[in-house]
């Protein structure tokens, strides 16, 4: 249930939302609209052309087998059975420009044993806006991000969770989910540097996200089970002394006891320097009888000793409907 929660969240588009309240935030909406239409039309055989312009692509039926079914919709290239390739996700937002949505697809490349393949196995970003015509054109295409083996494995997943502005320029960067089998997940966030997605190291966000995953993981594996101690000791282990003086594994450990899936809807930085941030997170919890319950909790970040830690917490419940 978690897998498919966290599959459905990552393939969600995010937008900004926007007032009527003069002429250009009007163009700016329409330009959004414009552009999600022409989206909604353009077919994966579309976007693949931006790495394989001149290929023959040939829709590959999905895989029967109950077992490690096909999670993606996949196309071989040429006449090579082993060389595929699919798009993982496609998702809009303002990635080079802090004026212009663009469009980011991952697509997972498969050579196989094709000797003349364009690309080695693995996972790219390419991103796109979208002619009048319906026709995809390429802004940029990033390096090989993910080289772990197939892109294709059943049991793990890389893919783009959130996208939010975590700088401050005006200009979104990428949240990406990685998933490996049950229980284990954690988040990298890239940016665009001008010329490639480059990844962000060392951001007070990722010891909110490493928090929260760890706790995905522990619910994932049965949080009163053994299997979830460890996840839940990793995730303590992201607080403060001053938090950890608040609360034990074991109150954590009640805290999820009837939750059977964690699902992070946003995150935006509010405030940040170079000792300390604060965090604004939304994410929804799924008890045992399947009922939904969002919270929103704002969330200071410290730095101790070179390394950001979790300092404070401050929750409520929301209705997602009126959330912003």
């Amino acid at each position: 249930m978690l897998k498919k929660a966290l599959l459905a969240l990552v393939l969600t588009i995010c937008f900004y939302n926007v007032v009527f309240s003069n002429p250009q935030e009007n163009s700016s909406q329409n330009n959004t609209n414009s552009l999600l239409e022409k989206y909604v039309k353009l077919d994966d055989v579309g976007v693949l052309r931006l790495l394989y312009p001149n290929q023959s692509l040939s829709y590959q039926t999905p895989s029967e087998d109950k077992e490690k079914p096909s999670r993606e919709i996949r196309y071989q290239v040429g006449d090579i059975e082993s060389h595929q390739i699919s798009v993982l996700s496609r998702t809009i937002g303002k990635f080079t420009q802090a004026e212009t949505e663009e469009v980011l697809a991952f697509i997972a490349v498969e050579s196989g044993n094709d000797p003349k393949a364009p690309y080695p196995t693995g996972t790219y970003a390419v991103l796109f806006n979208i002619d009048k015509n319906g026709v995809a054109q390429k802004i940029a295409q990033s390096a090989n991000l993910y080289k772990k083996g197939s892109p294709f494995t059943t049991d793990k997943a890389w893919q783009p969770a959130l996208i939010t502005d975590i700088d401050f320029d005006k200009q979104d960067d990428l949240i990406m989910l990685q998933t490996q089998g049950k229980g284990d997940s954690s988040y990298t966030i890239y940016r665009w540097d001008g010329k490639d997605f480059s990844q962000v190291p060392n951001h007070p966000a990722l010891a909110l996200l490493s928090f929260y995953a760890n706790l995905t993981a522990a619910v994932q594996l049965g949080i009163t089970e053994e299997a979830a101690n460890a996840k839940l000791n990793a995730a303590y282990e992201t607080l403060s002394a001053k938090m950890q003086g608040q609360q034990t594994i074991d109150s954590l450990r009640r805290r999820f006891k009837e939750i059977k899936a964690v699902e992070l809807n946003t995150l935006k930085v509010m405030i940040k320097s170079e000792t300390s941030a604060l965090l604004r997170i939304q994410f929804r919890l799924i008890d045992t009888d399947a009922t939904k319950q969002t919270f929103e909790g704002d969330y200071q970040i410290r730095r101790f000793d070179n390394q950001w830690l979790v300092d404070n917490e401050r929750l409520k419940s929301i209705n997602l409907t009126l959330a912003k």
